[in-house]
């Protein structure tokens, strides 16, 4: 009799164990501290905490549609660069065409102009009928000789023999004396003596001329 109650009393005590430990477990997980992301938004939480929230919520927001400003930003940016880079392309095709139109005029310019040459190559020069018969310009005039002036002096007498003989000659008021070989007045020089004439040389051009006396003795 005492084997099976020993056995009933050690079941009651194990099911009591087992029944205890399933009424703690959910005590003992309650009492666990919960992760701040599975945690439920208290309506009763902190003002301040609410508060970070929503400014974390604003800047999330504010920094999303920054990036997205950014990005058409970027965009608008690509597609302006696209279309300035074939209006570029645009305007140096035009330059292009633009020069190779005027290299043609110009060849053609020159061909018409080689080509009108040559036809008055061909026809040889052309005479102006009407043009009028001018007679040839006269010869050049032979350049006119120097001259010296007229000799201003008057012929007033002598007085010794031979080369010292001193002939005097009167210009205006001025009485001059001259000797055979000698300058006088100042531009003048006594070359030779005649019984009637003198000769006389103007320096300055190297002329010889006469100067009538009537006799000098």
């Amino acid at each position: 009799m005492g084997g099976p109650r020993w056995r009933r009393g050690l079941l009651w005590a194990a099911l009591a164990a087992t029944l205890g430990s399933a009424v703690l477990a959910p005590s003992e997980e309650l009492k666990r501290p919960q992760p701040e992301a599975a945690r439920p938004l208290d309506s009763t939480a902190d003002p301040a905490s609410r508060t970070n929230a929503r400014t974390a919520a604003d800047s999330r927001r504010t920094a999303d549609s920054r990036a997205a400003d950014s990005r058409a930003a970027d965009s608008r940016a690509a597609d302006s660069r696209a279309a300035d880079s074939r209006a570029a392309d645009s305007r140096a095709a035009d330059s292009r065409g633009a020069a190779d139109l005027r290299a043609a005029v110009d060849s053609r310019a020159a061909v018409v102009r080689l080509e009108r040459v040559e036809r008055r190559l061909e026809a040889g020069p052309v005479v102006d009928l009407f043009e009028a018969r001018l007679p040839p310009p006269p010869p050049p005039a032979a350049p006119v000789k120097p001259t010296a002036p007229p000799l201003p002096f008057r012929y007033m007498g002598s007085v010794g023999e031979g080369r010292e003989q001193k002939i005097y000659l009167v210009q205006g008021e001025t009485m001059h004396e001259a000797m055979l070989g000698m300058s006088f007045a100042p531009n003048y020089r006594l070359d030779a003596v005649q019984p009637d004439e003198l000769t006389i040389t103007y320096l300055p051009l190297s002329i010889q001329q006469k100067l009538v006396t009537g006799g000098t003795r």
